[in-house]
């Protein structure tokens, strides 16, 4: 996976990048220092010739084969806590350990998942598979696979209860107001 902070790919018309999410201002959103307070627009499009750029999986993971991996982060929310990657990979057997909730939809190729206890799914285009952080998967890629991730960050089980709490506490007076 290619994390946010690495990511530098250019649109191919020279507009803002994605990876570093620079607009045609000029404004380099990754290091401005208020850019979570900025205006965004109300929704992003990219054309599609996103340039994917190399991201090797690390070498302890890799299995069989020499599998190579491209990506580029074609969208990320305004917190850095959710964002959206194109990935293709070469031929390979591969352990992947997901630091975030991953959701995937493959677009093309096929990849053989298997878990730690040796379950095994395959999936090729129009299928998808939702990785919860913290999990491990081993991909066996035959030839090729592409896929679009979408990628959000959890939150700590404390925040997520205040935020439910507030949530039902919201509903319980809007319902009786």
């Amino acid at each position: 996976m290619l994390i946010p902070e690495k990511a530098e790919a250019m649109s191919a018309d020279g507009g803002w990048a994605f990876g570093r999410l620079i607009l045609e201002t000029g404004v380099d959103m990754k290091t401005s220092l208020f850019s979570r307070f900025e205006k965004r627009p109300p929704f992003e499009v990219a054309n599609g010739n996103v340039e994917l750029l190399a991201d090797p999986i690390n070498a302890e993971w890799i299995l069989e084969g020499t599998p190579i991996a491209r990506s580029a982060i074609i969208s990320r929310n305004a917190d850095g806590g959710a964002y959206t990657v194109i990935w293709e990979c070469t031929s390979g057997r591969f352990n992947w350990f997901y630091r975030d909730d991953e959701t995937i939809y493959v677009l093309e190729g096929s990849v053989l998942l298997s878990s730690e206890s040796g379950e095994g799914h395959r999936l090729g285009p129009g299928n998808t598979a939702h990785f919860p952080a913290g999990s491990l998967a081993v991909w066996s890629v035959d030839s090729y696979v592409r896929k679009v991730a979408f990628y959000r960050t959890p939150l700590p089980r404390q925040l997520m209860f205040a935020i439910r709490a507030a949530r039902r506490l919201a509903r319980m007076v809007g319902a009786s107001g």
